[in-house]
């Protein structure tokens, strides 16, 4: 089967904005009659973007997201299709975008120039990871997957919901034996339809690579491991 528009946009390398960066961003459905609608961008990839806006839009609507970083002289139009749409705690809506045709790579280009995003530093890598978390002062396991990660910290999807500023605690066994703890502390989170998604930052300057360490240890093919046995071992019970 081949991967949707929109999961081919989650795989790609995700690069978060500059929110200091002055630029205007907009987004005008093409499909419905709503009105041209303030955003922010959130981040950005060659298949999509993330935007936080006012109002939903429902999915599969068609739109045209207009950036203007302030100082440049180029207004970048994109053509893009909402992939799902999420209500904030802020009571705002964040939207899931994906563009058709893909970004050409000199629209980041541009972008960087603008100092919009830093494409050296905030480079997010999509990564699909299994491992054990349990919350600070709590001695309570449960089942987490990590789908990005960054040099400053990780996306984490888990069915329990945590404190915003609270610290989770991820537990990697490594391939030879060893049990690396890695600590985040979120800074946002959101219900999805699969639980919770929840933005985490590092509290280490070495848990990046702590979790790359994880990541190429379990590249390697387990054909004997269930998903409830490696999820057993992860947290030590047999």
């Amino acid at each position: 089967m081949f991967p949707t528009r929109h999961e081919q946009s989650m795989r790609e390398v995700r690069y978060q904005v500059n929110h200091s960066a002055s630029m205007d961003v907009s987004v005008e459905p093409t499909t419905t009659e709503h009105a041209e609608i303030d955003a922010v961008l959130l981040d950005i990839s060659l298949g999509g973007a993330k935007l936080r806006v006012a109002q939903p839009l429902p999915e599969g609507e068609r739109l045209t997201l207009r950036i203007h970083p302030i100082g440049v002289d180029e207004v970048i139009d994109v053509e893009a299709a909402v992939c799902w749409s999420r209500i904030a705690a802020t009571g705002d809506w964040w939207l899931g975008c994906s563009f058709t045709p893909r970004l050409p790579e000199y629209i980041l280009s541009r972008l960087a120039e603008g100092q919009v995003l830093d494409r050296r530093h905030n480079e997010r890598m999509p990564v699909d990871l299994r491992t054990a978390a349990s919350w600070e002062l709590s001695r309570d396991a449960f089942q987490a997957e990590i789908r990005d990660i960054s040099r400053d910290g990780f996306c984490l999807q888990t069915t329990r919901p945590g404190p915003i500023g609270g610290r989770v605690m991820l537990r990697l066994r490594q391939d030879d034996g060893t049990m690396d703890l890695v600590t985040g502390k979120c800074r946002w989170q959101i219900e999805s339809s699969d639980g919770f998604l929840m933005g985490c930052e590092f509290t280490q300057p070495n848990e990046y690579g702590r979790i790359r360490k994880f990541q190429e240890s379990q590249s390697k093919p387990d054909e004997h491991a269930s998903r409830k046995g490696f999820f057993s071992r992860l947290i030590g019970r047999s």
